[in-house]
């Protein structure tokens, strides 16, 4: 017993171990193979979901792009502008906004064979100066004397910028039927605050989404100048936070400057959806380039550059038009009328035409931006 056929008898421990101690037991290799499968069908479960997701997601975009074709296009902008609306119904300058938060009269249906201007704008368009003397009004009142049937609605804001510009266009401008776009373009935040695109607006399902979310909250409107009289001469800021400023803004005018040319791509881009609305609704639109007070004021210029540092530098290294240079191509190669204001203000230096420690125009600097808009307006409707 326990012996080999023909040999030794085998040890006594090899006879009561398996023959093979390495065999993995059935049950585990199961388990194994239940677990890859259980692996394979989640996976599978979730590129099934995630396909479902993306024909949904495509369908959602399609619909909203033809919804878009044919229907108001406020489902794309939110109404976060409205935190830079005045108060409605309250005191400017003594004057009172609209119930819109806007510093205009109230706003009323078009009148059948009238003609409407929409401007839009940031604080030159607003008015730093009583309603009476913004240039809005006063180029109302010098049009209506050749077209009596004629009316601009004033949806300026200070501090926006054109991301705002193009919302309020949407979803208020629009309603109002303008047969004219007016749109202020000022050389300095205009540009400055022309960021990248969100990357929601590459989308028009994600944009309706945020716009859905913000439509959520609620804001209040703003008091601007809602106490005492306006004061044409006195001084705004001290002169070393105006020096800051331009200081800061130098940027603009450097040759060359890879900053400035983000700025602007991002500022035509803008551009390109409020022209594509402007194209959409038969609206004629006309851009208003302001210039900047260091674009016009060779003076201040060269205090600012005293300031800075930068005296050692040659003229060759600035060019004080070259924002609006840029911006002129850009509406030339779009066949866009455009009206620049800035030689006319260069040559009016010496008028005082903006509010001392200030950015902004006084009252002759409105009177003057209202006289040279009015020209050039009339001038182009009797070429046509």
């Amino acid at each position: 017993m326990g012996e080999k056929e023909g040999g030794s008898p085998l040890p006594e421990n090899q006879l009561s171990s398996p023959i093979n101690t390495k065999a993995t037991p059935r049950s585990t290799q199961g388990n194994t193979i239940m677990k890859k499968r259980l692996m394979i069908n989640t996976l599978g479960i979730v590129l099934r979901l995630f396909a479902l997701l993306l024909l949904i997601f495509g369908l959602a975009e399609i619909f909203l792009r033809f919804y878009y074709a044919s229907n108001p296009e406020n489902i794309l902008y939110s109404k976060s502008y409205e935190s830079g609306k005045g108060i409605a119904n309250g005191v400017d300058y003594n004057f009172h906004l609209n119930s819109r938060g806007y510093k205009d009269t109230r706003f009323t249906e078009k009148r059948q064979g009238s003609l409407r201007i929409l401007a839009l704008g940031d604080s030159f368009t607003f008015g730093n100066v009583p309603y009476a003397k913004t240039y809005i009004h006063l180029l109302e009142q010098k049009l209506s004397t050749l077209t009596p049937e004629l009316d601009i609605v004033n949806l300026g804001l200070p501090g926006i910028g054109l991301r705002e510009h193009v919302a309020i266009f949407a979803r208020e401008g629009l309603a109002l039927h303008p047969d004219i776009l007016l749109l202020s373009l000022f050389i300095g935040d205009d540009i400055l605050q022309s960021t990248a695109p969100k990357y929601y607006s590459y989308s028009y399902l994600l944009s309706w989404l945020n716009t859905f979310i913000k439509e959520k909250r609620q804001y209040q409107g703003r008091a601007y100048h809602p106490e005492g009289d306006y004061c044409d001469t006195c001084r705004v800021m001290p002169e070393k936070d105006l020096m800051a400023l331009q200081q800061e803004r130098l940027f603009l005018y450097r040759k060359g400057n890879r900053q400035l040319s983000k700025h602007l791509q991002h500022t035509q881009y803008y551009l390109d959806t409020i022209l594509e609305l402007c194209q959409r609704h038969n609206i004629h639109p006309v851009v208003v380039l302001l210039p900047t007070i260091m674009q016009s004021n060779p003076l201040l210029r060269k205090s600012v550059l005293a300031a800075s540092g930068e005296t050692g530098a040659t003229e060759a290294d600035w060019q004080w038009e070259q924002p609006g240079n840029l911006l002129k191509d850009y509406l030339q190669e779009n066949n866009i009328q455009y009206i620049d204001l800035l030689q006319a203000f260069t040559r009016e230096t010496g008028n005082n035409l903006y509010r001392k420690g200030d950015i902004h125009w006084n009252i002759a600097g409105h009177a003057l931006a209202a006289e040279l808009v009015s020209a050039a307006i009339q001038t182009d409707k009797a070429e046509k």
